[in-house]
């Protein structure tokens, strides 16, 4: 019995997690981006592929991929676009960088760019810089890549196409050489890039070499990634070793990892090790281990590693060999809007949103009424273009307008943004920054008409007199009685906002309908699954409930 009961409520905690689970994912889905033009171009030292270029294997080609976004494509901080790259390239390691304006408002970051090689994707999660400058949005990601030797596996041509651009080269498949007494390289993994490994082939010719000391120094702060070194030999083949994949197909004779010495730094941490091996009797050997690079060392930076061996009758032997740090860059730009375009968000909790069903005003510094707007059915508060005679800074708040249907809790928010307007080259261009997230929550009550709605609070923007409908002075067309003028056209006020009349619908009650005045309409996901996220909420409190009535029962039994 006892049994029994504790699998049914790990069985209930376990539902409860998941509903849960679910219904954070369903409120925190970004919006993806994906109206857009991509041109690519792709280099070798310097030069753009064509097709006669030739291209080897493991040989990095610079790849700088640029976007341009119609004015219909809005961006909003958090929102990402995502693009694959072509199945013939292959990134090198996961990369994280900045994507910042270099052009025209320099040092503004646009974004954050995250490439993965797992699943062959670039990401870029976007600031709220093209929330700010929504005019000739553009963007360039530069980042280096190989030719996937998964999928191109024999010489010859090859071609895809990358975003809008075709490419062909040639393609050759080398496998390298093992050389004649030592071959060295290292690469960056391709899961860390703070991860760098090491191959090394010994006696590739081989000779017989007699008391053989094998030494490898790590460099610039490189340390070794315990359990990673691994050293190992081979029975002589006819004609010796021609590259590593040849000896890699052989059997391995004997591990002889334990006969490494380390080396320690400061920290205690190995920077190197010593071979002591004695005689080799003919034997190609293999050493592997990977190496971690130290916090400090930057994208971009030059690791050094040298490998020293002697034997009797050779004289020492060094190769040092160098891996690059890969690393990425991002470039975007943007310019101010002569249309100033005041956005907000409406949600409802408990009941599905329509069109039209909240009434939201637009307020100057001063408290007067300049605009109100209904949401549209995704949510969006579109208020019209604003556009300005003067530059400077402008001072705005939004709030809602509370109706009269007690069955509703109006938000009482009121989002206070700034819009900043500059004269360039004799136009005049704003942006708009807003001090918090225009979001306005709405609770629908009306499933429990057991429960009041709390009455208006004077001075708050549910006080009845704030609504235009009472107070013939905000009209947006009237003068108020403070002496400040309405910006109802640029005439009335030559230095603030004016609705904009070619943008849409000139109703101030109704917004403008029109997608081109805030730029087109975007494509997104949902930010809010509102219908989804209610039944995922009821059915975790039903979990619950249930739970705690077998707990009552079971303590009433016994």
């Amino acid at each position: 019995m006892k049994n029994k009961k504790t699998l049914i409520l790990k069985i209930l905690i376990l539902l409860t997690a998941i509903v849960t689970g679910l219904g954070l994912a369903a409120r925190t889905q970004a919006a993806e981006v994906t109206d857009y033009t991509q041109q690519t171009s792709i280099t070798k030292n310097g030069v753009p592929l064509t097709s006669d270029s030739t291209v080897m294997t493991n040989e990095t080609l610079s790849v700088t991929t640029s976007f341009t976004f119609p004015s219909s494509q809005t961006i909003a901080e958090g929102d990402t676009l995502t693009f694959s790259l072509p199945q013939e390239l292959t990134l090198i390691t996961p990369l994280n960088f900045q994507v910042s304006d270099v052009v025209n408002h320099k040092g503004e970051v646009v974004g954050k760019a995250q490439a993965n090689p797992a699943s062959q994707t670039v990401t870029v999660t976007f600031s709220n810089y093209f929330t700010n400058y929504t005019e000739q949005k553009e963007m360039s990601l530069t980042f280096n890549v190989r030719v996937n030797n998964d999928k191109v596996q024999n010489s010859g041509p090859v071609s895809f196409k990358f975003g809008q651009t075709d490419f062909s080269f040639q393609y050759e498949k080398v496998e390298g050489t093992a050389g004649e007494y030592e071959m060295k390289y290292g690469y960056q993994d391709s899961s860390d890039p703070k991860i760098v490994k090491w191959r090394i082939i010994l006696n590739a010719r081989q000779d017989m070499l007699r008391n053989m000391v094998i030494s490898d120094n790590f460099g610039d702060g490189l340390t070794l990634v315990p359990g990673t070194l691994r050293a190992v030999r081979y029975a002589p083949v006819e004609g010796g070793i021609r590259n590593e994949a040849h000896l890699l197909t052989l059997p391995v004779l004997d591990n002889f990892t334990n006969k490494a010495v380390l080396t320690q730094n400061a920290n205690g941490d190995a920077n190197g090790f010593t071979i002591n091996f004695g005689d080799n009797y003919n034997w190609p050997m293999y050493i592997e281990y990977s190496t971690r690079v130290p916090d400090g060392v930057q994208v971009g930076d030059v690791v050094n590693n040298t490998l020293s061996w002697t034997a009797k009758g050779f004289p020492e032997r060094t190769i040092t060999k160098s891996v690059r740090l890969e690393d990425g860059s991002g470039k975007g730009s943007g310019l101010l809007a002569k249309d100033v375009m005041i956005k907000a968000q409406k949600k409802l909790v408990n009941k599905e949103l329509e069109k039209g069903q909240f009434t939201f005003g637009l307020f100057d510094e001063s408290g007067n009424l300049l605009q109100t707007v209904t949401n549209e059915a995704d949510g969006s508060i579109n208020f019209k273009a604003l556009n300005y005679s003067a530059a400077g800074t402008y001072r705005y708040s939004i709030k809602e307008i509370p109706g009269n249907d007690s069955n509703y809790v109006y938000d009482d928010k009121e989002a206070q943004l700034t819009v900043t307007v500059t004269d360039v080259n004799g136009e005049l261009l704003g942006s708009v920054k807003y001090d918090l997230d225009p979001v306005f929550t709405n609770t629908y009550r009306g499933n429990d008409p057991g429960k009041s709605v709390q009455p208006p609070t004077p001075g708050n923007n549910n006080n009845p007199n704030n609504n235009p409908n009472n107070n013939p002075n905000n009209n947006p067309n009237n003068t108020p009685g403070n002496g400040n003028n309405t910006p109802g056209n640029s005439s009335d006020n030559p230095k603030g906002g004016t609705d904009n009349p070619g943008n849409g619908n000139n109703n101030s009650n109704n917004g403008t309908n029109d997608p081109g005045a805030a730029g087109g309409n975007k494509k997104v996901l949902p930010k809010t699954g509102q219908k989804t996220t209610l039944w995922l909420s009821v059915a975790g409190l039903a979990i619950l409930v249930g739970f705690g009535s077998y707990v009552f029962l079971q303590k009433k039994t016994r």
